[in-house]
């Protein structure tokens, strides 16, 4: 079901020369009041796009390029998050191609649309019903941050689903993600090596881990990082989280998983050791298990039930010996240690720090007492049927800010700080908070239908160039019903995941039948077979 292509075409002709005609007013306003630095960011914004617009449909590139990085820029004049810029670049230029005609590929809507589209009208009626504003406004209800990031979110999924790319150019995506994870990474270290590095760099971008640099550079950023350490001593390396979470994806996908526990293969396994031993530092235990879910999944999706079986047991034989080093050989960091304490200890062959044991079961206690304050009274969510919408009211976001500007705080402050602002670290929790059990079971009606139409998608492109960048981008869809309900799910980025998610599935489907018409173009028509008649012999007498 779609609508009529010249029907598309002329609306997006049309609100193009709208725009063009108040955005030529509005500069006119602007010379005239010497507004020149909101001009150059304007004219700056305007090559970017005539650029972007050079590329055609593959201007979707920066959306999954720029997804992880959540920070912003501060001398930017805009409350938007670098990955949000990519979005909104690539919408408009996307926008603009469309009206210019020069992209002319229609999305089939099919039955997960629909459902990912109830997610977005229920996410709307949960707005409706519980108007909210910002901070800069004077609404009683305020924090109204996470649907402009739905917004976001759906706008990602109409630019990508849009985009046709050839196999060979999908398979270079993963490598321009990680790449620039490394180059964010690699000034993150300089940072911390010359912290008059940082006071540059906190300007530029709010994203970085500045918990090792000084407190001046910690404000400036205003990323929040004096607060992250409690009153247990937990220091989490935050700068390796991210990167070790998508190396950790992209080595379980290009690779055989149980290759890279291989010293012989030295190169992959340094990667992966590398990578795990990042996610240790960074502190997040979390993290730790998705990178252990992922390599399960790759794992099955490269050999089957018996390659997982062979992945379980390799790795947890490598587990073993490294942890027998602990204490003789080498002295695991206490993040590292915090992370690995997710493990029983009778399976354990030595005795962690006992301070990183019991921060692990402190942070889990105390999640289990927000959730069961959050579900069993209406401290924090008046409508667990319906829903009380993003956002806080005017008390509620008072004690919030008055609890940030104490500093350090400890477990107990932390709790109501983020049941405050909703931050559960429960996908069904928050999502109970914001749109009610009925908003679960609508999202639970989308995410199942999404990983199982992933995990057919990773099948169907078994033995073709598309399997490498498929599993890369359908493993996380695989684990996520199982991550959100279990791990570390939050209902602020239901809306964001589905759309991306939705929207690259269907890019790669776009590009499976474009591999496979090249196949079928390639392939010579069989010949027919020559009949051979014998020739009339005489017989003989």
């Amino acid at each position: 079901m779609q609508l009529d292509p010249r029907f598309q075409e002329r609306i997006a002709a049309t609100v193009t020369v709208i725009i063009g005609i108040f955005g030529a007013i509005a500069l006119g306003k602007m010379t005239a009041q010497g507004q020149t630095g909101m001009l150059a960011i304007i004219g700056f914004g305007v090559i970017a796009i005539a650029s972007l617009v050079h590329f055609r449909e593959r201007v979707w590139v920066i959306v999954p390029v720029l997804w992880p990085f959540w920070g912003s820029i501060p001398i930017l004049p805009i409350p938007f998050s670098l990955k949000d810029i990519g979005v909104i670049l690539a919408f408009i230029a996307t926008f603009i191609c469309i009206a210019l005609k020069l992209i002319r590929l229609r999305p089939r809507f099919t039955f997960l649309d629909a459902l990912f589209y109830l997610n977005v009208v229920w996410l709307l009626v949960a707005l409706i019903r519980n108007p909210v504003g910002f901070l800069v406004s004077d609404s009683e209800r305020v924090g109204g941050r996470p649907y402009v990031s739905a917004i976001f979110g759906f706008l990602a999924y109409w630019v990508i689903s849009r985009a046709n790319v050839s196999p060979e150019r999908l398979r270079r995506i993963p490598f321009y993600i990680l790449g620039l994870l490394s180059v964010f990474l690699f000034i993150n270290i300089i940072m911390v090596a010359v912290p008059a590095f940082g006071r540059f760099t906190s300007q530029l971008y709010t994203g970085f881990d500045f918990y090792f640099i000084d407190d001046a550079v910690t404000l400036a950023a205003g990323s929040g990082a004096g607060q992250r350490a409690v009153d247990d001593g937990t220091v989490r390396i935050e700068m390796f989280r991210d990167i070790g979470k998508y190396a950790c994806v992209f080595l379980c996908a290009y690779f055989y998983p149980p290759s890279l526990l291989n010293p012989m293969k030295w190169k992959r396994f340094t990667g992966f050791f590398a990578t795990i031993l990042g996610l240790l530092l960074s502190g997040f235990r979390s993290f730790l298990a998705y990178a252990g879910a992922i390599f399960l999944i790759g794992s099955y999706y490269r050999g089957g039930w018996g390659t997982v079986l062979r992945s379980i047991i390799t790795a947890t034989l490598t587990m073993f010996i490294v942890l027998l080093g602990h204490g003789t050989f080498y002295e695991l960091p206490f993040a590292a240690q915090r992370a690995l304490a997710i493990v029983p200890s009778f399976m354990l062959p030595v005795q962690l720090d006992e301070r990183a044991i019991l921060s692990g079961e402190s942070s889990t206690n105390w999640r289990v007492e927000m959730w069961i304050q959050a579900l069993t009274t209406n401290r924090y969510i008046s409508d667990k049927i319906l829903g009380d919408g993003f956002g806080m009211t005017r008390a509620q976001i008072g004690v919030y800010q008055r609890a940030i500007a104490m500093g350090p705080i400890s477990n107990q402050e932390s709790q109501e700080q983020m049941a405050i602002s909703g931050d559960f670290h429960s996908g069904p929790v928050s999502a109970i908070r914001v749109v009610g059990i009925v908003g679960l079971v609508f999202v639970y009606l989308l995410y199942i239908p999404l990983a199982i139409h992933a995990a057919r998608l990773i099948r169907k492109t078994k033995n073709t160039p598309l399997f490498e960048p498929t599993l890369f981008f359908c493993a996380p869809i695989v684990f996520e019903p199982f991550w959100y309900t279990f791990v570390f799910g939050g209902h602020p980025g239901v809306i964001p995941f589905a759309g991306l998610s939705l929207g690259m599935m269907k890019l790669i489907e776009n590009s499976l039948s474009l591999h496979h018409s090249a196949q079928a173009s390639l392939e010579l028509p069989a010949s027919q077979p020559i009949k051979v008649e014998r020739p009339h012999l005489p017989a003989v007498v």
